[in-house]
């Protein structure tokens, strides 16, 4: 089910292997959502992965659970991550998202679950 959500949710073939994402606040880039374009990456992805995001505020929450994924964007007083949802984190880095990057963003309620991966803030 949530290959298939990616799939709707991304003008990119999931199938294939990537190496970047460009996303906008408007839902207009490759794919509507952060969640998605995560989705979206698939084992045949062997490298890092770039999720790249234009100015404005993305829809949390985020949950990560991929190697080697960059979340990046121009500049944190532009860009951030909020969600409104109660009792739920922003960003939720999981188990398996080794050597995760998120740069030059803003993100409301942070959460590392698994501490001894790899992560650069």
């Amino acid at each position: 089910a949530a290959a298939a959500t990616a799939r709707a949710a991304c003008r990119v073939d999931c199938g294939a292997a990537h190496s970047k994402f460009s996303l906008k606040p408007d839902g207009s880039g490759d794919c509507d959502s952060i969640q998605a374009a995560v989705n979206c990456i698939t084992p045949s992805s062997s490298g890092r992965v770039t999720i790249a995001l234009s100015p404005g505020t993305f829809a949390g929450p985020v949950i990560v659970n991929k190697s080697r994924v960059s979340i990046v964007a121009a500049s944190a007083e532009t860009t951030t991550i909020a969600t409104s949802l109660p009792n739920q984190p922003t960003l939720n880095i999981t188990g398996g998202a080794n050597d995760f990057v998120l740069a030059n963003i803003t993100v409301l309620v942070f959460t590392i679950m698994l501490i001894w991966y790899r992560v650069q803030v």
